[in-house]
């Protein structure tokens, strides 16, 4: 009689599950921890060795800052970048390129230093000594490898005495402007004279201030120009009206 016999057949656990998965999780783990508390300890040490000062790379406007104080950097930027205030800011009134029609064409130049156009220095500092310390260490120090490696540029900002620039602006458009003169009559030696009329010319002072601030919103140090758009402003009574008014009462004297 035959018989059948079940014999065990031995199965081996998974090469990734039971300890040596465990074993990989920890040490991944280990492993990720000493990365961040790296980071972390670079980011903040790399801060405090450029306490008070510009973190290497940082330049503003092309002029390098690195490793320098808030005051050096103020004095290396007024050294360095064009003089905003040399400049003129040059107002062409009416159309310049013809002398015909009313007022023909003028042109009055403000100097940039009348409104104390400069760099705002203040501003720019705090954007550059800003630069690799983000609130957060992660932040931080993604932003000081990319400035480490490839560095980075903070843009040069104008400011100006918004106040003054518009008084000088404003009163050049207002002082180019010319009120129209209607025809009248004068009686002369028992006639009837006609005084002619003349046309005047409105200018847009609104619009001369807003290209005076476009124009000058810039760290060019190059003369700028603005022109004002102005319009013809008819009399109330023209000359032949007057003359034909002159013409009936000599008629109804006669």
């Amino acid at each position: 009689m035959a018989r059948t016999q079940t014999l065990p057949i031995g199965i081996s656990p998974h090469p990734l599950t039971g300890a040596p998965m465990r074993r990989m999780g920890f040490t991944f783990g280990v492993t990720l921890l000493a990365f961040v508390l790296f980071g972390a300890a670079f980011a903040v040490g790399y801060a405090l060795v450029n306490e008070g000062r510009i973190m290497p790379g940082v330049d503003v406007g092309g002029v390098s800052l690195s490793g320098l104080d808030r005051s050096a950097a103020a004095a290396k930027l007024t050294e360095a970048l064009p003089d905003l205030g040399a400049g003129n800011l040059v107002i062409d009134i009416g159309d310049c390129t013809s002398a015909a029609g009313v007022g023909g064409c003028s042109s009055k130049s403000v100097p940039f230093a009348a409104f104390d156009r400069h760099y705002d220095i203040a501003y720019m500092l705090d954007q550059a000594l800003g630069i690799g310390r983000a609130p957060n260490f992660i932040e931080q120090l993604q932003e000081q490898i990319r400035v480490l490696i490839s560095g980075t540029s903070v843009s040069p900002v104008a400011t100006w005495d918004n106040a003054a620039l518009t008084q000088r602006v404003a009163a050049i458009a207002t002082a180019a402007q010319i009120a129209p003169v209607s025809a009248s009559l004068s009686r002369i030696d028992g006639r009837y004279v006609v005084n002619p009329s003349s046309e005047g010319l409105a200018v847009d002072v609104q619009g001369a201030v807003a290209s005076a601030l476009a124009k000058i919103d810039n760290v060019s140090a190059s003369d700028a120009h603005v022109s004002v758009a102005t319009t013809v402003v008819p009399p109330a009574i023209e000359t032949a009206l007057a003359q034909d008014a002159a013409d009936t009462a000599e008629r109804v004297m006669g």
